[in-house]
């Protein structure tokens, strides 16, 4: 199926473009709005193609898949990881098509939602790394401070768990970083 196609737009556009020829017809398929028996079916489709489309690593899968560019060792596990993808879109589109469409349009184009999610996960970013950060001063307490025994064993594994929190953490600001880079910067 050519997702361009069906969107309307060339296979240049931009991810403003996308979103704007999704906009435009999904007011014009969503359910609660056209009736019509296709209507359903057809904003299924449009969703599945906007979903690939405004991410760059589905985007390139999804054009290297059109053109066939794939080698043989390569194309197994992009064609796995694109199915993969295209159901996980199947089913929120699913679930878009079965939402009135005034909560789907602030769902789907609100970006309030998006900072206050960015907010609460920066939020998490933060905790996980003060813990990390306390963890890690008590097991160097133990380590170097403490003179019972066992104290050298209890802040090893406090430095462990005190560095897993603050891999977290940081795993989680890359998170944060990468989802606004790619969805909270334009409109």
């Amino acid at each position: 199926m050519d997702f361009y196609g069906l969107l309307g737009i060339h296979e240049t556009a931009s991810n403003i473009e996308i979103k704007n020829a999704f906009r435009l017809r999904a007011k014009l398929f969503h359910p609660d709005i056209n009736t019509d028996s296709y209507a359903s079916e057809k904003f299924r489709m449009l969703y599945i193609a906007y979903d690939t489309l405004i991410d760059p690593i589905k985007r390139k899968m999804y054009d290297q898949l059109l053109k066939k560019e794939l080698t043989y060792v390569d194309e197994w596990v992009s064609k796995a990881e694109y199915e993969k993808n295209q159901r996980r879109a199947a089913m929120r589109a699913r679930m878009y098509a079965n939402m009135q469409y005034d909560k789907f349009e602030a769902r789907t184009f609100s970006k309030t939602t998006f900072h206050v999610k960015q907010a609460a996960a920066f939020i998490i970013f933060f905790s996980l790394l003060v813990i990390g950060m306390l963890l890690l001063h008590k097991g160097y307490e133990y380590v170097f401070i403490e003179d019972f025994n066992g104290a050298r064993i209890t802040g090893y594994a406090i430095w462990g768990i005190g560095g897993t929190f603050c891999y977290i953490s940081g795993r989680s600001l890359l998170g944060i970083f990468e989802a606004w880079r790619l969805g909270g910067n334009n409109d």
